[in-house]
Formats: C-alpha cells, structure tokens, sequence
C-alpha cells in the first residue's frame, strides 16, 4: 500500500560529506518590509535591519543585522535602494546611509542633513534628481547631502491630513512616479477641505514654470 511517512534529515551520507547548512535561518517574525539592495534582502523590524546570505534569499542568519541608533527610540520605517547607497528613514528627522561599494562591505553613516523621516515602507521613491520621501512636515527631496521641502505651497492641506488622520492610515501612504509624464502620485486620506481620500500630484514640469501651481489634487479612490 502507498504511505506518506516524514523524515527529518539531521546529517548527510553524499560523498563529499559536507555538513548541513546552519545559516538557513527563516525571517523573524513581525519584519514590517523588504526590498533587494547589493544581492540581499533586506528587512526591518524597529530599528533592527536584516539582511540575507548573499545571494541566497532565503538565509536570514542569526547574527545578520545592523541596531540604527536612532534618537528618542525611533524605528525604521522605510529604505530605499540607489546604487551603491541605501537610505534608511525612521518616522522623525534622522536618516541613515548605507553605503556598499561591494556585496560583502558595508558601512553606516548619519544622513546629517536630513530634515524629516517617512511615514511608510510605501512612502518614499527614487525620481530623477533625488530620493522623494513623505512625512508628517510635508514632501521631500533628498540629494544624497540634504532635504529640500516641496510642499510649501500646500502646506495648509498637508497639515490638515495630517492633524485630522489617524496614525495607522499614515503609514499606508504611499507615493509612485510616472517617469513619462514626470508626475509624482502620493495617496492622500483627507483632501483639504473635502475632507475625503484622494491623491495629491506634483507635477515635476510645472515647477519650473511659476506661472502654473505644481500641485494638483484629484478625488481619486486610493486603496
């Protein structure tokens, strides 16, 4: 008769007699996000980041992960890949940068010109001549040396999202770029003065032309 049967493999008979990986180790358990940077993912929780077994994505090791010291017992909440750096933004001012000119090295440095975090994993994106990330002080535009605030000219909306929305659906927000039309998309929970969701878009064209707003809102559903 056919059986099923389990059998758990604790050593290896094949030839070379090469022993068992230790290193397979799965994720932990509450990891917020991920995103693949230098043949790693890499993943937080807090302000602990994770980071695989090059080139092997499944081989969370135990000892594989960098504590940021934030300020005031800040946690990460959103990293972005670019080239040889990865910005890591908690939900204040303080960022960090990861630089890695290798698969194997890598070194962390205070983004010491930053000015705001991120809200989410969602809330930041690369763009042609920056990183734009989204806090609860408005849009920014981060060189690689300093933030540059876009939202002056809404900055009464933007503070009214952010006064009157709850703290969890801030964390939802999340911002695309159309390169084409070179537009930014950022998921809004209230428009100011509807009060209902939507999407602010920042059209990167008009912000040369002062003669047209560079912001624009829609009453698009965002899910």
């Amino acid at each position: 008769s056919n059986t099923n049967q389990n059998v758990d493999i604790t050593s290896n008979t094949w030839g070379t007699g090469v022993p068992a990986p230790t290193d397979r180790t799965v994720p932990v358990a509450g990891l917020v996000a991920a995103v693949v940077w230098k043949n790693r993912w890499w993943a937080w929780v807090g302000n602990r980041l994770y980071f695989t077994q090059i080139f092997e994505p499944q081989s969370f090791a135990s000892l594989f992960y960098i504590d940021l010291p934030f300020d005031r017992g800040d946690a990460i909440s959103s990293a972005l890949p670019q080239g040889d750096t990865m910005v890591i933004w908690g939900q204040s001012a303080q960022a960090f940068i990861i630089l890695g000119q290798t698969s194997l090295d890598f070194e962390v440095r205070p983004a010491l010109g930053s000015q705001a975090g991120a809200f989410g994993p969602r809330a930041a994106i690369a763009i042609e001549n920056g990183l734009l990330h989204v806090a609860t002080e408005g849009v920014y535009l981060f060189d690689g040396a300093s933030d540059r605030l876009l939202t002056y000219n809404i900055d009464p909306g933007w503070r009214d999202m952010v006064t009157r929305s709850s703290p969890v659906d801030l964390t939802k927000t999340a911002v695309v770029y159309h390169s084409l039309v070179k537009e930014v998309r950022i998921s809004a929970t209230r428009l100011f003065p509807w009060g209902t969701p939507g999407e602010w878009i920042l059209d990167l064209n008009r912000t040369r032309q002062q003669e047209r707003p560079a912001w624009t809102s829609t009453d698009r559903p965002i899910g």
